[in-house]
């Protein structure tokens, strides 16, 4: 299965949804390869501060998520908050 693919090529660990969030997972990379809106969130939920989530799963057309675009920027991108504001400059990596 994708847990056994993933730790062949090199995952450290590999969590389900429910499983990372018991454990309480923040972790530097996450990727979601599950393609259903929970794993995504959840994805999001478990990656630790200046991490970087991926997620390459497809789920459903009709498929929807809940993420606060400020949650993303605040914790997972906190060098560009400054005292409330946000600075798009610093979330844009230079190529």
């Amino acid at each position: 299965g994708k847990r056994e693919r993933a730790l062949e090529l090199g995952a450290a660990e590999v969590y389900g949804p429910a499983e990372a969030l018991a454990a309480g997972v923040r972790a530097e990379v996450v990727i979601d390869a599950a393609g259903n809106s929970r794993a995504f969130e959840t994805a999001i939920a478990v990656t630790g501060v200046g991490g970087t989530t991926v997620t390459v799963g497809l789920p459903a057309p009709t498929d929807t998520s809940t993420v606060a675009p400020l949650q993303i920027v605040t914790i997972h991108h906190p060098a560009a908050v400054d005292r409330r504001r946000v600075d798009p400059a610093a979330v844009i990596a230079e190529p």
